[in-house]
């Protein structure tokens, strides 16, 4: 009917805020990094050239986080088999075995000091 009054419009729910980025105090570079690449290039030289580029950090966890130039680079890297020959790569180079793996895009080009990946590395 005309005269009843329309509902109340519902609350939409605010949009999710993105996950933090990882403490720096709980990365240290990954200096087995140039030998991940060197393995990687004799099975798989695609993959290693997509690689070149990035940094690498192990965090407390164990988790490695690779930080790429762009978005495009996460899509190749990301795919199950190339994963999982990263993962087993890492593995077999690096005293302390990863517990999982996850893909970052920079938020500064050329290896920007203000990158905590990089001043992990450097530091």
């Amino acid at each position: 009917a005309p005269d009843e009054p329309s509902p109340a419009p519902a609350n939409k729910p605010a949009p999710p805020e993105a996950a933090p980025a990882a403490p720096t105090a709980g990365l240290r570079g990954l200096t087995v990094w140039p030998e991940v690449i060197e393995q990687l290039r004799t099975r798989d030289a695609a993959l290693s050239s997509f690689l070149q580029h990035a940094r690498a950090a192990q965090s407390t966890d164990g988790t490695v986080i690779l930080r790429v130039p762009n978005a495009f680079l996460i899509s190749m890297l990301d795919r199950p088999n190339n994963r999982d020959l990263l993962l087993s790569a890492i593995a077999a180079q690096s005293d302390t075995p990863p517990t999982g793996l996850k893909f970052e895009v920079a938020a500064a080009a050329n290896n920007a000091p203000d990158d905590e990946i990089f001043t992990a590395i450097e530091g």
